[in-house]
């Protein structure tokens, strides 16, 4: 998750979930990222697989890696005695079916949505099956991916040893951050500044090298 993100993901849970339920119905908080990573567009489907795998086994997945709890989502929680933040795996076997469970997703582009899956009793015969993988091999074209190369703007520069890039937010640049409203304006992702740095550094070494990458260096960079 994120300093900013799982605070405000963890109030909304708290008044629209937590707030009624008492501290003997607990419920058990789990993220897949700390596990396997951000799997970016399916980053949603994951959690779903990972909260159907839980409902059925009975068995909550931990948070793992969690060594210190943000102090914005501790206040967040704080008044919930329901709330099970585990760093080992935890059973629930003996909560009887059927069993609810929601997956929350918190778009940077201020798409938010939560799915509810609900798992009804089940038979060990089903519990014991063992299922078997069945995929066909194919090739995929794969081409290197392309360097962005930002335009620089001689007249803003102050200094000769200062290069300032410009790039004005047009057409699908503009439509790809027209949604990410923060406060009334338009924010630009940080991943777009990761993109920059990158596209200043490969501008910088003249090829697109790692060796040449490393030679270049951002030092007081201010974004207007």
């Amino acid at each position: 998750g994120t300093a900013l993100g799982d605070p405000i993901e963890a109030r909304s849970l708290a008044l629209a979930v937590l707030v009624s339920r008492a501290s003997s119905d607990a419920v058990s908080l789990c993220g897949v990222k700390s596990t396997c990573g951000h799997a970016e567009p399916a980053a949603g489907l994951v959690g779903l697989l990972q909260l159907s795998l839980v409902l059925r086994s009975h068995v909550a997945a931990p948070n793992a890696q969690l060594r210190v709890l943000n102090p914005h989502v501790a206040d967040a929680l704080s008044q919930q005695t329901c709330v099970v933040l585990a760093v080992q795996q935890c059973s629930s076997s003996s909560v009887c079916p059927p069993l609810t469970g929601g997956v929350s997703s918190f778009g940077y582009n201020g798409t938010i949505a939560h799915a509810v899956l609900r798992c009804e009793a089940h038979s060990s015969d089903n519990e014991e099956q063992v299922y078997t993988v069945s995929y066909r091999r194919r090739k995929f074209g794969w081409s290197a991916p392309m360097q962005l190369v930002l335009p620089t703007d001689a007249t803003l520069s102050i200094d000769p040893e200062m290069q300032v890039f410009c790039l004005t937010a047009t057409d699908w640049l503009r439509a790809l951050v027209a949604e990410h409203v923060f406060q009334g304006q338009a924010v630009v992702p940080a991943a777009a500044y990761m993109e920059m740095a990158r596209g200043t550094c490969h501008r910088d070494g003249g090829t697109g090298t790692a060796s040449a990458a490393m030679r270049a260096r951002l030092e007081h960079v201010h974004f207007l």
